[in-house]
């Protein structure tokens, strides 16, 4: 798209401009300015705290984009061409137009959407293989990437739902190769309106327990952002699925189908790791995703399935068991916990994890109530603090053990060190779940993402 397309394209928009290059080209539309080339059209938010106003002018200085649209210009942007100023409530409706125009959907690709406050991940991943099994090509989208049956197509960041310009550029790619996509819609996403004018073809209502408390503030928000996949994006509003053990949730909600049990959708063995009851809800779910989708689940050899890494990935060590887990919210962590305890008995359980920083303070004295309740031995750690001080992180985790048993609790910052004590203190048959982090390759402490996994800091302490 040359000067005059793009002029034409945004005019009705327009509130503001720097000088513009005559002899611009755009060949791509990104949301991520870091990413952006040369030919590139950006879009960015700018917001009204210092830092970030700041932290634009820095990344302006060091990026190649072609062309920036911004929702309002600062005096430290006016010296920047090719700066273009639209009101913000206007950018989803011009981002629309444009990626009509580069990045055209027509309709073919099938959209299954699953939210929830756990399961997400598993989920999708369950539904990309099972629909492979079934000899469809699909694709799934969420906190582990864009992902097929061989593995990863694309990195996301760690991302739970891209935004409106990632989702259409993905959906083009696919929908000429793919049948499926089966994509995580946070309630992030569903309240950001990120998802805009894509509808989807069914959905799955996974759960709803606290969490993101520091972006919604109330449950009642929380839930009514989860709504919006059945209220707003679904082409049918009944088409979401809810587990049979959520009828309250169901019911609650107002709309939607409630899940066919396991049992009932197939006919051969599935692995063990099905057996503990939230990885069997979140296969539920998956079934019945692909059921709706014209897949014939019972004739598939589910055998062959497998969880994704970071979600009950288990581990091997003498005749211990280590547990990576991404458990982060006190539902999870309550899962998880029970299902070991119900299946080790008496055998010594150690639960490690740390909460993140900058995210719902709320849940952390419950997480560690929870892991508490159903360990014998509880390490608390660091997870990804973020811009927040580890040590009140900490304290907040401490306020759910008043009065506890200081020889069953110890406190260590250092994640590598818990992770190996953790390990030192296993015994016979014992197992320990290292909760938080699960697939996650890093960690985010003061805005920078050190080199950091779990899986290759247990595989190095147990040779």
């Amino acid at each position: 798209m040359n000067n005059k397309i793009i002029v034409n394209l945004v005019k009705d928009f327009l509130v503001n401009q720097t000088l513009l290059d005559t002899n611009l080209n755009i060949t791509d539309i990104e949301s991520n300015l870091q990413n952006a080339k040369k030919n590139d059209l950006v879009f960015y938010n700018v917001r009204l705290d210092e830092r970030s106003r700041d932290t634009l002018s820095k990344r302006l200085s060091e990026s190649s984009y072609g062309l920036l649209i911004v929702n309002e210009l600062p005096d430290n942007l006016k010296k920047f061409r090719n700066v273009l100023v639209i009101n913000e409530n206007n950018f989803l409706p011009l981002q629309k137009i444009l990626l009509d125009q580069l990045y055209p959907n027509n309709n073919k690709l099938k959209l299954a959407g699953v939210t929830g406050t756990n399961g997400k991940t598993s989920i999708v991943n369950l539904c990309c293989q099972i629909a492979q099994l079934g000899g469809i090509k699909a694709a799934s989208l969420g906190t582990l990437g864009l992902n097929d049956f061989q593995g990863a197509l694309k990195d996301l960041g760690g991302i739970t739902t891209p935004s409106y310009i990632d989702l259409r550029k993905i959906i083009h790619w696919l929908q000429d190769e793919y049948k499926i996509l089966f994509l995580e819609v946070s309630s992030h996403a569903l309240k950001q309106d990120r998802l805009y004018d894509i509808r989807l073809d069914v959905a799955a209502w996974t759960n709803f327990t606290q969490d993101h408390l520091d972006y919604h503030k109330c449950m009642d928000d929380y839930f009514d952002s989860k709504c919006l996949i059945f209220k707003k994006y679904l082409k049918d509003i009944n088409n979401c699925y809810f587990l049979s053990s959520e009828k309250e949730l169901h019911q609650k909600a107002g709309h939607g189908l409630v899940a066919e049990e396991t049992s009932v959708l197939i006919k051969n063995d599935i692995p063990d790791c099905f057996k503990f009851s939230f990885n069997r809800k979140n296969l539920e779910l998956a079934l019945n995703l692909c059921k709706h989708l014209g897949i014939d689940t019972q004739k598939i050899d589910l055998s062959k399935l497998e969880l994704p890494k970071g979600r009950f990935s288990q581990i091997k060590h003498k005749d211990c068991l280590i547990i990576i887990d991404y458990a982060h919210t006190p539902d999870a962590l309550t899962n998880i916990c029970k299902a070991v305890r119900d299946e080790i008995k008496d055998r010594k359980l150690i639960v490690l994890f740390g909460c993140g920083g900058d995210r719902d303070r709320t849940k952390r004295p419950l997480m560690a109530k929870v892991a508490y309740q159903y360990a014998d031995r509880l390490i608390l750690t660091n997870d990804n603090p973020r811009y927040e001080d580890e040590k009140v992180i900490m304290e907040d985790m401490l306020q759910g053990l008043v009065g506890y048993d200081h020889k069953k609790v110890e406190v260590l910052h250092d994640r590598k060190l818990a992770i190996k004590k953790g390990i030192e203190s296993l015994t016979s048959q014992s197992v320990l779940i290292i909760a938080g982090k699960g697939h996650e390759d890093y960690q985010d402490i003061k805005g920078v993402k050190y080199p950091f996994s779990d899986f290759l800091v247990v595989n190095e302490i147990i040779g």
